[in-house]
């Protein structure tokens, strides 16, 4: 997905270009981002947007504009959101720790599976009853590793996860229930610890500039291709750029016709024709904020 990213602002860069050279680009000054590690923090828990914004990419910047192809919507679709568009999310890190023995003695051990198991569970909980059912909220532990042997209780286990939210007084809650549902392996005489790793902020889209971007795309596709994006909990660092000026984030529609392939699945693809409607698009956002910003 990121390469067609690429390929879009790449189709933009030189369709500017080209208006450029002509004398029909709007007076001002464009520059096109192409930042590496959207999903991915260095040592020191720092994304790609936060490192370009570090590196001085937003400054002088008086409004940012980003899209994302959309593999589950139709080629041709165009989606658009004021406000908030896409959740924040925090990285979780647990780990819990009991006492190994032969799996034939359990009672002489105590088994971190079962601790574990005991901490899923009261996560589970946390969505269901500890928050408001009006707000969104999402944990999700994709990863569970722990024991060594068939016959050897855990001694440890290692949960790795992530917690989804858009408002922030939400977010503090989930971080203190967590902490809570793993003190539940130490009230069982085991130990448990996460760390909460911060994450992306929530997206927030402009008003303004979105008004202004959606009518862009609209010249290009026509309004019957222009849409209303749904509220999702996926997180994208956009949100990062956003807080430095006033941002537009929107969905570009990449489904191949009749066989739609989701986002991070080992059969993700995308129907390439989205990709210099892209280009189009976001070169046409580019003149109008240019002109009417």
């Amino acid at each position: 997905g990121h390469d067609a990213h690429v390929a879009c602002a790449l189709g933009a860069a030189r369709l500017l270009a080209e208006s450029a050279a002509e004398g029909s680009l709007p007076s001002g000054r464009i520059r096109l981002i192409f930042q590496p590690s959207e999903e991915r923090t260095d040592d020191e828990n720092l994304g790609g947007a936060q490192r370009m914004i570090a590196a001085g990419a937003m400054e002088g910047v008086d409004a940012v504009v980003g899209l994302h192809v959309a593999s589950m919507s139709p080629t041709g679709q165009v989606l658009f959101r004021e406000g908030p568009l896409m959740a924040g999310n925090d990285t979780l890190h647990g780990v819990v720790r009991g006492a190994s023995a032969h799996a034939a003695l359990p009672h002489e051990g105590l088994d971190a599976v079962v601790l574990a198991a005991h901490v899923v569970l009261a996560v589970q909980a946390i969505v269901a009853r500890r928050i408001d059912p009006l707000e969104s909220a999402v944990i999700t532990f994709g990863k569970v590793e722990g024991g060594s042997a068939e016959n050897i209780l855990s001694s440890e286990v290692r949960l790795v996860g992530t917690l989804r939210y858009f408002d922030f007084a939400v977010r503090e809650q989930l971080q203190e229930e967590l902490r809570r549902a793993f003190a539940v392996a130490d009230a069982m005489g085991g130990e448990g610890q996460i760390e909460i790793r911060s994450g992306n902020p929530p997206v927030i889209n402009d008003s303004g500039l979105n008004d202004l971007v959606r009518a862009a795309a609209a010249s290009v596709v026509g309004e019957a291709d222009v849409g209303v994006a749904d509220l999702i909990m996926g997180a994208e660092d956009f949100a990062f750029l956003a807080r430095e000026a006033p941002g537009c984030f929107f969905w570009l529609g990449a489904g191949i016709e009749d066989d739609p392939r989701t986002h991070h699945s080992p059969r993700f693809d995308i129907d390439e024709s989205c990709l210099p409607r892209g280009a189009a698009i976001l070169t046409a956002a580019a003149q109008k904020v240019l002109a009417e910003w």
